[in-house]
């Protein structure tokens, strides 16, 4: 069965075939340069370049083999084809580790993508649990060796095979202590059917050394025990991402120094309830999608009153607690339609009495009509002196209603960005709009159709005080 073409074989990189050109036109001259400086210029390599540059002589295999930056990345297709072509492989990156001992790693990268060539006589589970097992050894490895940067990417193309084999899908317990590790400062783990098991890492007495922390398509099995472990002992934490994370019901964080927080889950029914707090918050990126029957059950709490930058992308939700803002300075709102039919005015004018110290604001069309519906009263946004707008159907009659109502809340609006999404609909009503004595700087995107050239001839029409106005229009 051919579950993926292999991709053409990556030619070496420049960087290896400039060192093995040293090394053929100038001797030993590459060896005689200091070792740090070595190490930096292998540090960008894939692994079969530095196993290739290791191989000129005894001297080169011992200073590669003592690099600080590990990367199994893009291995040649002739090298993963087969299972039997990657257990060669696997067993030639092992003896490459053991020959490397216990030099320090600084940066481990593992991209280990699972596509290749099964034979009717392959044993899918087999092949699954050599190759989970030696990409666990690897990482174990890295820690032992006091990484300091691990980045893993473990993926496969066996996933139906895998699920008629085991029956559903295959869940293996990532090794959790190696979160705990002392030496760690950043960690990005792309592994689906891997689970942590949190309640182990509250099992670790000592504080983590983490600065960064990004999860994706790993199962999280005690979401109370995860978010007490990233409060509680993750206490030099500056940013943490949250991806497709399976298993987290409620997400709980208070971090006196997280910087960056974001929640990725674009279509999670069981994701009820985030509440993140943090003195020195300044980014929340927040994308949530959910049936809009269930609104209700969902809430979001935000206790962070140095925020600078807001984006929430998918649904409100009827329980929102954004508290107060001192210093935002932008919000971006990438909302869905549902909204419009759902979101009643009061929860619309809590949600932008929170917001209303923002400079820049960016809104799709849908936020819009949530937001600023007519007939609405919402507070002034004073502060507000950009605003950009994406807007995909101007057949809406409402559209233009609303942006009254939006442009009577934007008393100091000076610049406005516009752009077009799609050629359906004129923009009628433009009567309606008083910008003559604000605007003095317009930018307008024009993807399809120039319905949006109507409004810029308005504009200049009526704007007095305008002093730039910028038309892009796509080749299409």
């Amino acid at each position: 069965m051919d579950l993926k073409s292999p991709s053409p074989s990556p030619s070496p990189s420049p960087c290896a075939d400039e060192i093995e050109n040293i090394i053929s036109v100038r001797g030993d001259g590459f060896s005689s340069l200091p070792q740090d400086v070595v190490h930096h210029i292998l540090s960008p390599l894939p692994i079969s370049d530095v196993i290739r540059v290791g191989s000129s002589s005894k001297k080169y295999r011992q200073i590669c083999s003592s690099s600080s930056s590990l990367n199994f990345v893009a291995f040649p297709s002739e090298s993963t084809a087969t299972f039997e072509k990657r257990s060669e492989l696997l067993s030639s990156l092992d003896s490459f580790l053991l020959r490397r001992g216990n030099h320090r790693v600084q940066n481990f990268h593992l991209d280990w993508d699972c596509q290749y060539h099964c034979g009717r006589e392959t044993n899918i589970p087999k092949c699954w649990d050599v190759e989970t097992s030696r990409v666990f050894a690897w990482i174990r490895n890295a820690v032992d060796c006091h990484v300091q940067n691990l980045s893993v990417s473990f993926r496969t193309a066996v996933v139906p095979f895998l699920q008629f084999a085991f029956g559903g899908s295959p869940q293996t317990e990532f090794p959790s202590d190696v979160l705990t590790g002392r030496s760690l400062r950043s960690v990005d783990l792309d592994m689906k059917f891997a689970t942590i098991k949190a309640r182990n890492l509250s099992l670790s007495h000592h504080v983590s050394n983490l600065l960064r922390l990004h999860l994706k398509n790993v199962t999280v099995e005690d979401d109370e025990a995860f978010c007490k472990w990233i409060s509680l002992a993750c206490i030099f934490i500056k940013d943490l991402v949250l991806e497709d994370v399976h298993g987290l019901g409620n997400i709980a964080v208070e971090s006196a120094s997280m910087e960056l927080f974001k929640v990725h889950f674009p279509s999670s029914a069981s994701l009820c309830h985030v509440h993140i707090s943090g003195e020195k918050l300044e980014r929340i990126g927040i994308t949530w999608t959910f049936r809009t029957a269930q609104r209700k059950s969902k809430s979001l709490k935000i206790s962070a009153p140095n925020l600078k930058y807001l984006r929430w992308s998918g649904n409100m939700m009827s329980h929102q607690n954004l508290g107060d803002f001192n210093f935002l300075e932008n919000v971006d709102l990438d909302l869905d339609e549902y909204g419009v039919y759902y979101m009643d005015n009061t929860t619309s004018h809590q949600f932008l009495s929170s917001i209303q110290g923002v400079k820049s604001l960016t809104l799709n069309q849908w936020s819009l009509k949530t937001l600023f519906k007519e007939g609405c009263t919402p507070p002034p946004l004073l502060n507000v002196s950009y605003l950009g707008m994406s807007i995909q159907d101007f057949c809406d009659e409402s559209l233009v209603p609303t942006m009254v109502t939006l442009f009577k809340s934007l008393p100091n609006l000076h610049t406005l960005e516009i752009i077009q999404l799609n050629e359906i609909g004129v923009l009628n009503g433009l009567t309606e709009l008083s910008l003559k004595d604000r605007i003095n700087d317009v930018r307008i995107e024009v993807s399809y159709g120039f319905h949006l050239i109507e409004f810029a001839r308005y504009i200049l029409e009526r704007a007095q005080i305008l002093k730039k106005l910028v038309v892009i229009c796509s080749s299409k």
